[in-house]
């Protein structure tokens, strides 16, 4: 008997090995995505810290508000997210929007009422 693989044994290899790689790529990039989703939330809710502390700042307003006057920049840290403010005297729309491919929540917001809403399904999103 000659030692070694045949043919049809790497062949059974291949298709175990092709089976599991299909099953395991698609919760590694749903894994990935929902990681990187931590990075827009944290930034949101520390933005709208930020905003109290602003309102409180200048008389009970958040007109005017910017990023760059509450010291965040346009990216998160990573550079996943974009971030983008709204404000009226009474309220405020806060935005994050993915620089990369999330189909499922593209845009998450949160405004001064402590709304978490998104585009796409919130309830996965948040």
């Amino acid at each position: 008997m000659a030692a070694g693989f045949s043919l049809f044994e790497l062949l059974i290899t291949l298709s175990i090995i092709g089976i599991l790689a299909s099953v395991a790529y698609p919760i590694y990039t749903h894994a990935i995505i929902k990681t990187r989703r931590a990075e827009a939330k944290i930034a949101l809710i520390n933005l709208a810290n930020r905003m109290e502390i602003y309102f409180l700042e200048n008389n009970n307003s958040y007109a005017d508000a910017s990023l760059s006057k509450l010291g965040f920049h346009e990216k998160t840290d990573k550079n996943l997210y974009h971030l983008s403010l709204s404000s009226t005297n009474n309220s405020y729309k806060l935005v994050a929007t993915a620089t990369f491919t999330d189909p499922e929540c593209h845009r998450l917001l949160l405004n001064e009422l402590g709304e978490k809403t998104s585009i796409g399904d919130s309830q996965s999103c948040w």
